[in-house]
């Protein structure tokens, strides 16, 4: 082909190219899904001149390849693109290019179409269109190459998969420092992405997956299922002010918790928001924080939305005064969804935000009276008691697990044991808290069996508590010797090289002194730092509320926080936000003392007619790691006895109307008349220990597939680990739930 015309079209070469980054923000996702959302509106702008559907085939491929640049392409069969459309929708700024504005069912959106995926590489659009093959090479700089159209021969369709009629094929070649997503990760997370989840239930469409590496692959189908749930609210909404507005709201209730990063586009709790076409967001309008909040999901469908956008881009090209009621683009070039400060997005989100607030209030109430009803306070006792045991006795397991995985990067498969070497050779400890190390040597090296220990110079905030090692046979592995000791951060910050030494033998580990560290996503909204807290007994604990910028420009500066525990003591109500490192949003600091052991309760934030929950309690020692929780839930699941909610998480509940816990607690009619007795509780202590080891295992399985490849499942294995741990952990649980003096008064009795 011979080129038809190049340049610079874009504003500066590194203004495009900043742009364009800003849009795609790094995530390959973002590029996947603008080039699928870009090939479905092809396939619906036929459909729209055809008046049917048809069957809209995407094919979707990549070719990962390590340390170089790897290719990424999406294919379809629909209307297809002339060079001079290739000119008009690839290459120039603004403007509509969709034929959104026409009032074709499509997502329209300023024409930024899949311009902005070079932000990862070069970019090369063949098309084929009325019998002539077009193509457009685009730079991450904003270069371009049209090449001049030529006749679409079979030797031109039959790399390019079209064999017949019109289609589109987009390569992208990725630079090498963007990582690629494994295959079955994107199997998994792409359907979930909230742009893309009608493309993926839409039955008139089909998405295929491809890993080119792997020739023998047929493709994966991609496909979206929404999940099960209870309809709550289905209900057409006005938008004071919008007359003309209407939109409709459908929100389910999930049988259990949703698990999720709250602020990601992959997430399913929370209510995506979609006008004619096009899925805008995903959220709980300002509820995210709110533990309540998290068995919901819906659609708030608004076709007026489309109105706005396309009234706006009509005036500001015409340079007409723009309303009272539309005075800024109501979607942001980016689509990060609809812009918050607008007057409609005001109206119709607080219109919406008022129905899932009476959803979450009647969730709070039902969710107190099912504890008030099935436990009583001599119960609910015992449950925290096992709770704070069962969290210990994790802890103990996941570290043996972990020392476990450090021997076996040491040893290796091939069972050779190295002369001396400090387990773990690096790790992160933090400020105030002392962790265990492990030596290891082997057994012939000399009759002395001491390790000496000391700090290279320079450390700071470590200290080593012992300068010698006592070395004893290791049982796991044969002819080694091991011993352990022990170091304590000392310093809120530092860093050090540990040194061993024995016979000639060296080894090190680096150690870190720093807070466990925490990516924290830019706010959506107004929210708490963590999704739940636990303070510990007569302790002041710091607590960080975050906002975007944007909310405080809008609702002030000062967030009031309060709590609903008396126990629990918020020290500064009223605290001002300050800007972050990054500038995109503001951080507010209290300070909250937890003074009754086990006090429950939440803090709630407002700021303006913004407001957020946290729930908090208060525990005897520092928890490592999220708390547990054993609770009475009025609930049937089926076969199990008992389920975790999350399920890889912290709330375990305990069905009790499953036929063999509901026998020995007697009926709701009744007040449950079994819930004090001996029987009922060891009951308990039997299913809380169980499932307390199958997480343990279930844990171990996910920690192992991170240092090797997935292996078959060895059942005997996995049972004779289990009941290892049931038989170290169920003395445990019974004593918890049934003291001595108990015991014995039954065999009196």
């Amino acid at each position: 082909m011979k080129i038809k015309e190049s340049g610079t079209v874009w504003l500066t070469k590194r203004g495009f190219s900043q742009d364009a980054q800003e849009a795609m923000r790094s995530d390959i996702y973002r590029a996947l899904v603008e080039l699928i959302t870009n090939s479905d509106d092809s396939y619906a702008r036929l459909e729209s001149r055809e008046g049917r559907r048809m069957n809209g085939r995407i094919r979707i491929e990549i070719e990962r390849r390590q340390h170089s640049n790897w290719t990424l392409i999406v294919r379809d069969r629909a209307e297809g693109m002339s060079d001079k459309e290739m000119k008009e929708k690839l290459t120039p700024i603004g403007g509509q290019t969709s034929e959104f504005d026409s009032g074709a069912n499509v997502r329209g959106l300023l024409g930024r179409g899949g311009r902005d995926v070079a932000a990862f590489g070069p970019v090369t659009w063949d098309s084929i269109k009325d019998g002539r093959h077009s193509r457009l090479l685009l730079e991450p700089n904003g270069d371009y190459v049209l090449y001049e159209s030529e006749k679409a021969t079979p030797q031109v369709r039959r790399p390019l998969r079209i064999p017949r009629g019109n289609g589109t094929v987009v390569t992208v070649d990725v630079d090498k420092n963007y990582r690629y997503p494994q295959h079955k990760k994107l199997c998994e997370k792409l359907p979930l992405y909230c742009s893309l989840r009608d493309i993926m239930s839409d039955r008139n469409r089909r998405l295929i997956l491809f890993d080119l590496k792997n020739k023998d692959h047929k493709g994966d189908r991609l496909l979206y299922s929404r999940p099960e749930g209870e309809l709550r609210i289905d209900e057409e909404i006005v938008i004071p002010k919008y007359p003309d507005a209407t939109a409709r709201l459908q929100i389910w209730q999930h049988p259990t918790r949703f698990d999720e990063n709250k602020r990601d586009s992959f997430r399913e709790n929370g209510i995506v928001v979609k006008s004619r076409r096009a899925i805008h967001e995903i959220t709980l309008f300002g509820l995210e924080s709110d533990p309540y909040a998290e068995w919901f999901f819906g659609r708030l469908e608004c076709p007026y939305i489309d109105t706005l956008v396309n009234e706006y881009d009509h005036r500001f090209t015409e340079r007409e005064s723009h309303p009272d009621t539309n005075p800024t683009r109501l979607i942001s070039r980016h689509r990060d969804g609809l812009d918050n400060e607008h007057p409609f997005t005001k109206a119709l989100f607080r219109a919406t935000q008022e129905l899932l607030e009476l959803l979450v209030e009647q969730e709070k109430e039902a969710d107190e009276e099912r504890h008030k009803r099935i436990e009583s306070k001599e119960t609910r006792e015992r449950l925290t008691k096992l709770a704070n045991a069962a969290r210990k006795f994790m802890l103990e397991k996941m570290k043996e697990f972990d020392e476990e995985f450090d021997l076996a990067e040491v040893v290796g498969p091939d069972g050779l044991i190295p002369d001396l070497a400090i387990i773990p050779a690096g790790c992160r400890i933090s400020p105030g808290d002392t962790k265990t190390l492990s030596v290891l040597s082997r057994r012939d090296l000399s009759a002395d069996q001491r390790v000496t220990l000391s700090l290279q110079p320079g450390a700071t905030g470590i200290r080593v508590l012992a300068t010698h090692v006592p070395l004893e046979p290791d049982d796991q592995i044969e002819d080694s010797l091991r011993g352990t000791f022990k170091i304590k951060a000392i310093a809120d910050e530092g860093s050090g090289v540990i040194v061993a030494r024995r016979d000639g033998s060296q080894a090190v580990a680096d150690i870190r002194v720093a807070e466990q560290e925490m990516e924290i996503p830019t706010p959506q909204a107004l929210a708490f730092e963590r999704e739940r807290y636990d303070i510990v007994r007569g302790k002041t604990k710091q607590i960080r509320v975050l906002a975007p910028t944007s909310l405080l420009k809008k609702e002030g500066t000062t967030v009031h926080i309060t709590s609903t525990n008396q126990h629990i003591v918020v020290k500064h109500h009223k605290v001002g936000f300050k800007a972050s490192g990054n500038g995109k949003y503001a951080v507010a600091v209290t300070q909250v003392e937890g003074r009754q052991l086990d006090a429950r309760g939440i803090l709630h934030a407002t700021l303006g007619s913004a407001r957020t929950a946290v729930p908090v309690r208060v525990v005897q020692t520092r928890s490592a790691g999220p708390p547990l929780e054993f609770e009475l839930a009025n609930e049937d699941f089926g076969w199990q006895r008992a389920v975790w909610d999350p399920p890889d998480g912290y709330l375990l509940k305990i069905a009790v109307r499953h036929e063999s816990v509901s026998r020995y607690l007697g009926s709701r009619r009744d007040g449950y008349p079994g819930k004090d007795e001996p029987h009922f509780r060891v009951l308990l202590a039997e299913i809380i220990a169980a499932a307390v080891c199958q997480q343990l295992l279930v844990k171990k399985m996910k920690k192992k597939q991170k240092y090797g490849p997935d292996e078959d499942l060895d059942v005997d294995a996995f049972y004779a680990e289990h009941l290892r741990l049931m038989g170290q952990f169920l003395p445990i649980a019974h004593r918890a739930m049934l003291s001595a003096q108990e015991v014995k008064a039954l065999g009196q009795g």
